[in-house]
Parts: C-alpha cells; sequence; structure tokens
C-alpha cells in the first residue's frame, strides 16, 4: 500500500508545477501599479488628502466640552481646507465650522448618504453648518473661482 502525500507535500507540488511551466512575468507587480496609477480607478482619490486629525490638543487643559471638538485637516494642490466638528444642540448633533485655504467665496456641501447640505463660502473662505448628524462624511468644496469640473471633495470622514 502507497502512502498517500501530505498537503503541504501537495501543495508544494502544485507551486513547483506552476512555477516551473507558468511563471508570473518578473515585472508583474510594477506593471500592475502602474496600470492601476494610469487607470485612476480611485477618481475620488483626486479628492482631498486627509492630512491630520486631531481629537483634542495635546498638553493643554481643556473643559470637558472641549474634548468634544475635534479637527480635520485635508489638503489637495493648493487647496486647504481645515474642518472643526463641535458637539451641537440638541444632543447627537455636531456642528461643522471650516476654513478654506486661499480664501474664496463659493458653496461647500456636506454629504452624509442620501443627506446633503449645502452652504455658501464667504469671501474669507469660512463656512459653518450647524445640526449636522453623526457618520461618514464627505465635503464638496466648490470654490466661485473655480469651474464646476474643479470640485473638490474630501475622502469620507467619521463624525
Amino acid at each position: 500500500m502507497t502512502q498517500q502525500p501530505t498537503h503541504d507535500a501537495l501543495v508544494d507540488a502544485v507551486r513547483a508545477a506552476w512555477q516551473r511551466w507558468d511563471p508570473p512575468p518578473p515585472d508583474l507587480a510594477d506593471t500592475i501599479l502602474v496600470g492601476l496609477a494610469m487607470a485612476d480607478l480611485d477618481a475620488d482619490y483626486e479628492l482631498l488628502t486627509l492630512v491630520s486629525r486631531h481629537d483634542h490638543l495635546a498638553g493643554t487643559r481643556a473643559a470637558p466640552a472641549d474634548t468634544q471638538r475635534v479637527l480635520i485637516e485635508f489638503r489637495s494642490g493648493e487647496l486647504t481646507v481645515l474642518v472643526r466638528v463641535s458637539q451641537d444642540q440638541p444632543a447627537g448633533a455636531h456642528r461643522l465650522d471650516g476654513w478654506v485655504s486661499p480664501a474664496t467665496g463659493g458653496e461647500v456641501t456636506v454629504v452624509q448618504g442620501d443627506r446633503s447640505t449645502t452652504v455658501d463660502l464667504d469671501t474669507n473662505g469660512r463656512f459653518a453648518v450647524p445640526g449636522t448628524g453623526p457618520g461618514l462624511t464627505q465635503l464638496i468644496v466648490r470654490p466661485a473661482t473655480h469651474a464646476e469640473a474643479s470640485d473638490f471633495r474630501t475622502t469620507l470622514f467619521e463624525i
């Protein structure tokens, strides 16, 4: 009676056969990375890049209400968006205060799932959105100085 090969021995034999008869091209990984970069699969990642997120100021004394604030910064090329998320009334709601630099007029849309709220950017690049619920959130910034095709979108962030 012959002894059956172990699972590991079978896997090793199959691996050796594939490497011998159909090896992957040596530049496969690089070719895939270049293809993905050129395909621009994640058009959303032309969006603004999350630069930083601070849940509180390090080394400072803060009142309990201050610990409910989050500061998030996004950057794309020449545009920077700074957003402060703070607890708002009624309970569970949040207020978004934001600044767009360079300062420009225009509008900002806050998107959460099927809901969206659009507010104006003042000429100093400031905006405020009270009563924002918790959840995944995205900002769409439409500066007055840019065409509609060049809207800036943030990555999704959690409130």
